[in-house]
């Protein structure tokens, strides 16, 4: 039995499609998409990024009821965000009142990857490092008159999500802090784990000589959604405790690169300010892909409900600070057989 919801229930109708159709925008907006390329010159990264964003005929941009929440995207290992218009996901949020940006983190894309130990090590901490540049570019855009975005943004409301990769990025942006001890530990008692990370360790510390705990933390964020992450060896549950934003964790029960027992519970559990925990019992690592694939594509039109309902309702309550929301999100995920919602307020 699902019950139905009057707010979002739009979401359920249109949600999911087939992989090869164009999706319909859920939400009352229609949604334009564009591309940008930003320079950070004093790193020398070049960041193509991508928008999401309300619009009144698929390219104009709708300033109706703006301004509007941003959220920042972290794509996954390898990865891109540009050349994905019809995203489920991002498309969704924006058609619901978001602005959604998601740049492409420079030699570790599908396009420029480079997997040598050197880049490997960097990127971890590149990757916070482009989320923060972005965003200052996105707000001199809200300034400038002569921007699509102007006036379109609300700086007070910023909001970061990621898959995969992207969702431990996610959680650095949100306050939990790497711990250089930590990984060393972790890697000595987990010898065979395939954390890349562990791999890497003398090219992290010659990135960091002599420091031990590093901070990536954006503090203008004021929610973050992390969707299928790992990194909580290096976290543990201090690093976690670093966090005072609210924080959702959506993984998939038959997820096996980034374990719930290992990585999201544990997380979950380190998480100290107000925070949930969505577990999808279908779905596996790459379930939430444009489209899924193998042992979760018989049952992806669900998983891909279902997370655009919990995550919209969570950027509804925390960005858009609509308390309705919290029944919603609650009422919704009790009614799913397949699915469960664990959460805390803040201590």
């Amino acid at each position: 039995m699902r019950i139905e919801l009057p707010i979002l229930s739009t979401l359920l109708l249109t949600a999911c499609y087939d992989p090869i159709d164009e999706p319909p925008p859920p939400g009352p907006y229609r949604v334009g998409y564009q591309e940008i390329t930003f320079t950070d010159a004093t790193r020398g990264r070049t960041l193509r990024t991508a928008f999401w964003y309300p619009s009144v005929d698929g390219t104009t941009p709708d300033p109706s009821g703006g301004p509007y929440p941003l959220i920042m995207y972290s794509h996954g290992d390898n990865g891109r965000s540009t050349n994905s218009r019809n995203d489920f996901l991002r498309t969704a949020w924006a058609s619901e009142g978001f602005i959604v940006a998601g740049p492409d983190h420079q030699k570790n894309t599908s396009y420029d990857a480079d997997n040598s130990p050197a880049n490997r090590a960097a990127i971890q901490f590149d990757r916070p490092a482009d989320i923060r540049f972005v965003t200052d570019q996105i707000l001199l855009l809200d300034k400038d008159t002569t921007s699509f975005l102007y006036g379109m943004v609300d700086p007070d409301a910023i909001g970061m999500s990621g898959y995969s990769f992207g969702g431990h990025t996610t959680i650095m942006i949100a306050g939990a802090t790497p711990n250089l001890d930590h990984l060393a530990d972790y890697c000595q008692l987990n010898p065979d784990n395939d954390w890349d990370v562990c791999g890497l360790q003398n090219e992290i510390q010659q990135l960091f000589p002599g420091q031990r705990i590093i901070d990536e933390s954006d503090p203008r964020t004021k929610a973050a959604l992390s969707l299928a992450g790992d990194g909580y060896g290096w976290f543990q549950a201090d690093g976690m405790a670093k966090i005072k934003i609210p924080v959702m964790y959506a993984v998939g029960r038959l997820d096996t690169a980034a374990p719930l027992s290992t990585q999201t519970m544990p997380e979950y559990q380190g998480t100290v300010s107000t925070k949930y925990l969505f577990i999808q019992d279908q779905a596996n690592h790459f379930a939430y892909a444009m489209d899924c694939s193998g042992q979760t594509r018989r049952y992806c039109r669900t998983i891909h409900e279902q997370i655009i309902y919990v995550s919209t309702a969570f950027w509804m309550l925390h960005l858009k600070n609509d308390p309705q929301y919290g029944d919603n999100l609650r009422n919704y995920a009790s009614a799913q057989p397949d699915a469960t919602l664990l959460s805390e307020a803040a201590e």
